[in-house]
């Protein structure tokens, strides 16, 4: 019929695709242009012709969760900002006939919400039903009236854990999604050498909480990496065997994460989301002298120090855009690097090139750029999830979500594991080239939940 884009499904959620009422067209998300934020679309199925329904300001990630009314005169739908900023919020836009937008959004709660999962009306189009993770993590349902004269804030629905409402058109039904296990672990593959079969990967380091975004200390001794074992996203750290584990930061923020070593091992460069924006900071490799190096209303995110441990690489949507930035170790004023677009970068190992990842997408190329000056070069066609790192002879990287790759100084790519266990961001070569750190996901079940006459 067509084709959307979703830049990423973790955190623009769904649902992605709403009937209209006459079940004649569906309401979308796409993009006009690759540098342009997601938008949501009316398609007519019969006539294939997209036409634009939200206009989200550049710099964010765009607008999902479409959900249209029973009556199909008002759409209700999130708005989610750049990575990094992990805030969403919750609009509608009354419809008039064909579906046309009459007059701007409005918010339909004042307080910014954090992952969504799910939104859906219930049968009389008079309230809004959706998921979230608001109250200390943990995923729950919650009702708002539509309109929200009061500006108050949504209310939490009896039911438990649950997550993805879906209500009955002609019946007083909810139905909802309990999901248990899940989250993500760090995972430890032996390189295998020359003439020698690939072993298996094995579990290094895991814990009841989700840990990921791994990285090897300069002499492979320690691992920093993200966890929310202590209640909160923060940095730990732990030897080479995934043992001494130890609390590194307590900022107490949402989100703090992507751990990154200087290059003498002495500090460790991360960002935090403070006051309602990221922000990079620094801290000693003990846990001591937590300094911000980055200030102002953007969002700053995915620092990598530079190979002499002067600069630190970041990303930032400063210019309206997501693009490549460096600052002082120290602090001070932040030099753009990129203008065509750039996410996730390393230094190669002789300090002549940047790497980097573009976009914020699940599957974004590599590219790299002469820190000499000159002409951005594509490198490898695709990346999942950010998930590579540079050696002295090459680029190990993930293919796919499965599949990691090795691309030599030679440009030969080669398959060195076709098929890992499925994970998040965080792909970590030890220094002596023996064994690579990358994360998995954890088993997950779920089951289905009915509620009878949902009032």
């Amino acid at each position: 019929m067509t084709e959307i884009f979703i830049p990423d499904m973790e955190w623009m959620p769904g649902p992605y695709l709403s009937w209209t009422p006459d079940s004649r067209s569906l309401v979308l998300p796409d993009r006009t242009a690759a540098d342009k934020p997601v938008a949501l679309f009316v398609f007519p199925v019969q006539v294939g012709d997209k036409r634009q329904l939200t206009f989200p300001p550049a710099g964010i990630l765009g607008d999902a969760c479409a959900a249209l009314s029973p009556d199909g005169r008002t759409l209700a739908f999130c708005r989610c900002s750049h990575l990094g900023g992990w805030r969403t919020d919750l609009y509608a836009v009354a419809l008039g006939s064909n579906f046309t937008p009459q007059g701007e959004r409005k918010p339909l709660i004042t307080e910014h919400l954090g992952r969504l999962n799910g939104l859906a009306w219930n049968s009389p189009g008079t309230e809004l039903i959706f998921g979230s993770d608001r109250e200390n993590g943990a995923q729950s349902l919650w009702r708002l009236p539509v309109p929200n004269r009061s500006g108050g804030p949504a209310t939490e629905l009896q039911v438990g854990a649950a997550s993805w409402p879906a209500t009955a058109r002609r019946s007083a039904r909810l139905a909802f999604s309990r999901e248990s296990g899940g989250g993500e672990s760090i995972w430890r593959l032996q390189i295998p050498g020359r003439g020698k079969a690939l072993e298996p990967p094995v579990a290094l380091i895991s814990s009841t909480r989700s840990d990921f975004g791994p990285r090897y200390s300069p002499d492979g001794k320690r691992i920093a990496f993200e966890s929310g074992r202590g209640g909160n996203l923060e940095i730990w750290t732990c030897n080479s065997a995934g043992e001494e584990c130890m609390q590194l930061t307590s900022i107490g923020a949402e989100y703090t994460g992507l751990p990154s070593w200087s290059p003498d091992g002495k500090e460790i460069a991360l960002y935090s989301r403070v006051q309602d924006k990221s922000q990079i900071f620094v801290i000693g490799a003990d846990g001591t002298g937590l300094r911000q190096i980055t200030s102002g209303e953007a969002n700053h995110f995915f620092p990598r120090w530079s190979r002499d441990g002067r600069w630190i690489y970041f990303s930032s949507n400063t210019s309206g855009s997501t693009q490549l930035w460096k600052i002082p170790r120290e602090g001070g004023v932040p030099v753009q690097i990129t203008r065509g677009g750039g996410f996730a970068a390393l230094e190669s190992a002789d300090s002549k090139w940047l790497y980097y990842t573009k976009t914020e997408a699940t599957d974004s190329g590599l590219w790299k750029l002469p820190l000499a000056g000159g002409e951005e070069v594509q490198v490898i066609p695709s990346v999942h999830l950010h998930n590579f790192d540079i050696v002295s002879d090459g680029i190990y990287f993930l293919a796919t979500a499965s599949t990691l790759k090795f691309l030599n100084t030679a440009g030969q790519i080669n398959t060195v594991a076709p098929q890992l266990p499925q994970g998040y961001v965080g792909l970590s070569v030890s220094p002596d080239k023996k064994s690579i750190l990358f994360t998995a996901d954890k088993p997950q079940t779920s089951e289905l939940v009915l509620v009878e006459n949902f009032q």
